[in-house]
């Protein structure tokens, strides 16, 4: 195997009302189309719902993916590759923690 480096550009938002932010984050970021990856629970608490219209206020067509249970496997992860190639998503959002 090649030898290479790699370092992850993950910005962490955490806080009260923090959803409040997610659309001008998104913008600041350049974020078109991203997956809203979020577990089922987040979904059922209209979390998701929230994420979806701030995303739509400053016009990000979000994508929203919840179709993983906990501790995802590499067959969950393609599951969502595959759900994201045709839409075009440019990004990735992981709404709440653990299994997302």
């Amino acid at each position: 195997m090649t030898p290479f480096e790699f370092q992850p550009r993950t910005r962490l938002v955490f806080g009260a009302g923090s959803i409040t932010r997610l659309g001008a984050i998104a913008s600041e970021l350049g974020f078109r189309r991203p997956l809203l990856v979020a577990d089922h629970g987040l979904v059922e608490a209209g979390h998701v719902h929230l994420a979806v219209r701030q995303l739509a206020s400053a016009n990000i067509r979000a994508v929203p993916f919840h179709a993983f249970d906990v501790n995802p496997d590499t067959v969950m992860i393609e599951t969502g590759c595959a759900a994201a190639r045709p839409r075009e998503v440019d990004a990735i959002i992981g709404l709440g923690g653990g299994s997302s």
